[in-house]
């Protein structure tokens, strides 16, 4: 099962794009809550305020795909 954040910075986020972004040190954790799930992470200049959110809150123009370098999923925005 895969699990989905949104972002303060208007996108959609897989837990597993969210792990490889904190280990590849393009975001670095500041602050999280482990009750509620969410995160504070900064990176690109900026913080991105990360929120649990279910799949079937997911906009209609997310779609979900595989991705082709490693084993995890991703959000893709298909509003072009």
């Amino acid at each position: 099962m895969v699990g989905f954040y949104a972002g303060s910075d208007g996108s959609y986020y897989t837990e597993w794009e969210v792990a490889l972004r904190m280990e590849s040190g393009d975001w670095e954790p500041c602050m999280w809550d482990t009750e509620t799930g969410w995160e504070l992470v900064e990176g690109d200049g900026g913080l991105v305020w990360l929120v649990p959110v279910e799949a079937s809150d997911l906009p209609a123009w997310v779609e979900v795909r595989e991705t082709p370098e490693g084993p995890g999923d991703e959000v893709v925005d298909t509003r072009g």
